[in-house]
């Protein structure tokens, strides 16, 4: 099966300190994300949009969004038929500006997360029905870098 390097998303929201975010990353690691630097570039490059967050009760109200990333319900803007959206970070800057805090370290849930060929037996299908269903992205998956496998989420 062809390697997909697919980027580092948020896939856990571990600890709230301050305007300081610890969170799960799909790499297994845990990194801290220091949100007073990212304010003072926010504010050199003029952006005021996320301006609501910098009220620390606000900044708590912090979400995990589709997507990998972060999120918060007093940051909206108008999308799709006028409905109104949660503004939500690109989870890529959001890397590139954490800090490491510990390893990676792989967290599999056995109850719920199957290889491929066990996910085909569960489902009595063959596994190439299974790994056609993850290139559609028609199942919920989990890919894990460290041991190159994409396991299967139910």
């Amino acid at each position: 099966m062809k390697k997909l390097n697919r980027p580092p998303r948020i896939t856990e929201i571990i600890k709230i300190d301050h305007f300081s975010l610890t969170t799960r990353w799909t790499t297994g690691e845990i990194r801290t994300i220091d949100f007073l630097s990212i304010f003072n570039q926010w504010d050199e490059d003029g952006d005021t949009i996320m301006m609501p967050i910098r009220d620390l009760y606000n900044f708590q109200q912090v979400m995990l969004h589709e997507g990998g990333t972060l999120a918060w319900p007093s940051v909206q803007r108008k999308g799709y038929q006028d409905n109104y959206y949660p503004v939500a970070l690109d989870p890529d800057v959001l890397y590139k500006q954490s800090e490491l805090v510990k390893e990676s370290i792989v967290v599999i849930d056995f109850s719920r997360e199957f290889t491929q060929k066990e996910y085909a037996k569960r489902q009595s299908v063959s596994q190439s029905v299974v790994r056609n269903w993850v290139n559609r992205g028609k199942v919920k998956t989990h890919y894990i870098p460290e041991l190159d496998l994409t396991l299967v989420v139910e």
